[in-house]
């Protein structure tokens, strides 16, 4: 099991590190083999990375939706077409779809093991109150009409995993049906999953306590028997689901007239939700045990770097049992 953490790959922008050099040092410091990397510029030059990139986090859009809509709809909502383009580096249907098969062939030149997509779309309304107008089945054939466009125009050859969200009517891994059903569109035969536990905990609104939550996931786990399609963990930690259950149930909608500032109440309301705090207890491992990933990703909120390697090292520390074990 390689352990990884998420990063920007434009190592200037991301500015976490001073040079691609200090990032390898870091990385064999805390006893990590590599990144999983995002980007949000293509023209970034990666070679420098590339060998230490194991996988690559596709550009998230949960309201491309909108750009198959209707202009009125697409404009009512972004107010202006530069604030369209700002959201989506695009400001068309088929121009987001080349900007996939971008990533695709980027990935396919990282020579990544992997890349992760979340089948996901939503609207604002429904970032707080959990209801959307339509149903799991037409978000997912969304996304798989998506991912079809996108990858028929590209080389990948890697392994297209599927990440699991807490938005209701979405990819939330409620069901096993969810992923089947999302294969069974997807004309890309090598799928997997990458399970966030972070998001999986936020569905759960009774958890009071991480040692809680990890006797829950286990038990999640097995009833979905997705063990052995997860290929990558996102390893994190939520207890926002009463929160969201809170807030979801007085339907309390933040409203803002610029778009902006809109944009940033509904990212507050998220990292609520989804703080992305690191497992501290011990019984953490046990998460590892029994799913067995390919790639453990320590996907922690980076505030500042110090806060960071921080927590990633307490969560390094309550998983110590399983990574030993697998060292020896």
């Amino acid at each position: 099991m390689k352990q990884l953490v998420n990063l920007n790959l434009d190592i200037k922008q991301s500015g976490m590190f001073q040079s691609e050099d200090s990032l390898i040092l870091f990385a064999k410091q805390n006893g990590l083999d590599g990144l999983e990397g995002n980007l949000y510029a293509l023209s970034t030059n990666t070679e420098k990375v590339k060998p230490h990139t194991v996988g690559l986090h596709l550009p998230f859009h949960p309201y491309f939706h909108l750009l198959l809509g209707s202009k009125k709809d697409l404009l009512d909502y972004c107010e202006n077409w530069r604030t369209v383009e700002q959201l989506f580096g695009v400001t068309s249907y088929e121009d987001l779809v080349a900007v996939y098969s971008q990533y695709f062939n980027l990935a396919e030149q990282l020579d990544v093991e992997y890349v992760v997509f979340h089948p996901v779309i939503c609207d604002q309304k429904g970032i707080y109150t959990q209801r959307f107008p339509w149903s799991l089945q037409y978000s997912l054939d969304l996304c798989a009409s998506l991912l079809n466009q996108a990858l028929a125009a590209s080389s990948f050859s890697k392994k297209l995993l599927f990440e699991n969200l807490w938005w209701k009517k979405s990819f939330t891994l409620e069901s096993r049906h969810e992923y089947d059903y999302l294969r069974s569109r997807v004309d890309y035969d090598n799928c997997g999953i990458c399970l966030d536990t972070g998001h999986m905990m936020a569905t759960n609104p009774n958890l009071s306590s991480q040692h809680s939550a990890i006797d829950w996931l286990e038990k999640r786990i097995h009833h979905l028997d997705i063990s052995d399609e997860v290929y990558t963990m996102h390893l994190n930690a939520s207890l926002g689901g009463a929160y969201l259950e809170q807030v979801s149930q007085t339907r309390k909608v933040v409203k803002d007239s610029e778009f902006w500032h809109q944009f940033g109440h509904d990212l507050k309301h998220i990292s609520v939700v989804d703080p992305h705090l690191p497992f501290y207890t011990p019984q953490a491992h046990r998460l590892l045990d029994i799913v067995r990933p390919n790639n453990l990703v320590h996907e922690l909120r980076q505030d500042s770097f110090e806060q960071w390697q921080r927590y990633l090292n307490i969560q390094q520390d309550a998983i110590s049992t399983t990574i030993m074990q697998a060292a020896s």
